[in-house]
């Protein structure tokens, strides 16, 4: 009995090693989306004609679909068009898009939610133009904003083993390997897997709420 376990420290280290590419699939995707989202967010304050129909139509049907869905559109449709991705830079751009359209509500959100009061002290104050968006609406947008992309951060990592569907070698791809080669030991490789989402959502789940209490709006 007791060889039968001695592959699970193994196994751990392979797995965990593998939920590097995780990591860094968040790592890199996340600020592509913060970057996709506030480009797409400013087009519809501001109102660019033909451009903000077609961010609103962006934001509600990728809204509406699932993210898997999105995943197999960028892996196995774009080459009909031409455009061919490996698996790694398909699953970058395809959580860039995705995220980035949950992200430009929250931003449009909290660029709306800024009340008439606070800008018209900002006025009398002879804060005007660049300065007041510098000083009040950025900083004030900053902090309504923070909570709701502190979650989608955190739904962005624990959304990233879908991938494994398109061959990248992430944790569930090595866990879901090491199944298929080694039959009837699904529940180890899958509890590791569980287990490596958790000690790494828990503690940075509980710092951004830190931060988010930090930074709360009074």
């Amino acid at each position: 009995m007791k060889e039968r376990w001695t592959y699970v420290p193994d196994l751990f280290g392979v797995l965990f090693a593998a939920g590097l590419v995780n990591v860094q699939l968040t790592v890199l995707a996340f600020p592509l989306a913060i970057a996709v989202a506030l480009v797409t967010a400013a087009i519809r304050i501001v109102g660019i004609p033909f451009l903000a129909p077609i961010v609103v139509g962006y934001v509600e049907i990728v809204r509406t679909t699932p993210l898997l869905l999105h995943l197999f559109f960028v892996f196995y449709v774009l080459p009909l068009f031409g455009l061919v991705l490996d698996a790694w830079p398909a699953a970058v751009l395809t959580f860039a898009l995705h995220f980035g359209a949950y992200l430009s509500e929250v931003f449009r959100a909290a660029h709306t939610s800024i009340s008439t009061g606070v800008l018209e002290a900002a006025t009398v104050l002879g804060l005007r133009g660049a300065t007041r968006v510098r000083r009040i609406t950025i900083p004030v947008a900053i902090r309504v904003a923070f909570p709701p992309t502190a979650n989608t951060l955190i739904e962005a990592f624990r959304s990233t083993p879908v991938v494994a569907l398109v061959a990248v070698p992430d944790i569930l791809f090595a866990a879901l390997s090491y199944i298929r080669a080694n039959p009837g030991t699904s529940i180890v490789p899958l509890g590791i897997v569980a287990l490596f989402f958790c000690v790494t959502c828990i503690p940075t789940t509980m710092l951004l709420r830190r931060l988010e209490r930090r930074w709360r709006v009074g």
